[in-house]
This record gives C-alpha cells, structure tokens and sequence, in this order.
C-alpha cells in the first residue's frame, strides 16, 4: 500500500473508532435507563450490546495500530509526531482533529463507565442487603434511611416489619 493509501486507511480507522465510541456512550444511557427502571432484559440487551461494541473497539485498535506501523515502522510518541509534521497541513489538521475527537470522546467514555460501575456496585450492595436480612444475616448492620440518618437494624424484626 502506498502511504496515500495508509493514511487514508488510518483516517478511516479512526473515524470507525470515534463512531464506536459514540455508539458505546449511548449504550451507557441505555444500561442506565434500564437500571433505573429494572428492566432486567433491557439490561442483559444493553450489555450482551455493550459487550459486543467493545470487542469492535478492540478489533479496530487494533488495525488502528497496524496502520499507524505501516507509516511509522518504529512507533513510538516521538517518531510519531515526526510523521504528523510531515504531512500537509489539510491532511495534518483532518488527523488531528478525528485524534482530537477520539480522546474526548474516550474520556466521556469513561466517566460514563465510572457512573455505571457506581450504580452495579451500588445495586449490589442493596441486592446483598435484602439477602443478608431474608436470611437472618447480619443481625446489626448499619443503614441509612432516606433522610441520610443512620440507625442500627435486626434483621428479624426488619422482616416482622416487613
């Protein structure tokens, strides 16, 4: 392939990148929606999706990389931006902006993941909770109500309560 051709594809690439990430930041909203509402096939959907964008992502990383080596057999940060000086400043620009695209849209990719894990993991917590007390578990833990105030709790009489 010519360097035309590899740049072009690597253009390309990262432009699938930048989609992906788009897409997988509406998968979050979904995981999310879901969760709230407890849709438990709405979540399995969300993450079986999930899954699958992030095997995408992987796979286009990689040929990313392939891509990236075939201009700049030695890759590295410094070799690298030798390669985006050389390029002219139409074709540098269009890099530099998709790049630019990419790590921001990383970023809130990972803010979204952040969030998400603080509700599994909170979800969680709840799901532990309520199966500690059912099965008579834990006969003082602590809790905090809805008003922030936090109380001793037994579980035996959480369940006469209930």
């Amino acid at each position: 392939m010519s360097p035309a051709q590899n740049f072009e594809t690597l253009v390309t690439s990262v432009s699938k990148s930048v989609e992906l990430l788009e897409h997988i930041k509406g998968l979050f909203v979904v995981h999310e929606r879901a969760m709230r509402e407890r849709n438990l096939d709405g979540v399995e959907n969300a993450n079986e999706a999930m899954a699958n964008a992030m095997m995408q992502l992987k796979e286009n990383f990689r040929e990313r990389i392939d891509h990236q080596t075939a201009l700049v057999p030695e890759l590295n940060s410094e070799n690298w931006s030798t390669y985006m000086r050389s390029l002219g400043n139409s074709e540098r620009q269009r890099l530099e902006t998709l790049w630019q695209q990419l790590d921001t849209l990383l970023g809130e990719v990972q803010q979204l993941s952040l969030v998400n894990q603080q509700i599994v993991r909170r979800g969680q917590q709840q799901v532990d909770q309520l199966v500690n007390i059912l099965q008579g578990k834990g006969s003082l833990d602590k809790i905090y109500d809805n008003r922030g105030s936090s109380g001793h709790v037994n579980s035996q009489s959480t369940i006469g309560k209930a």
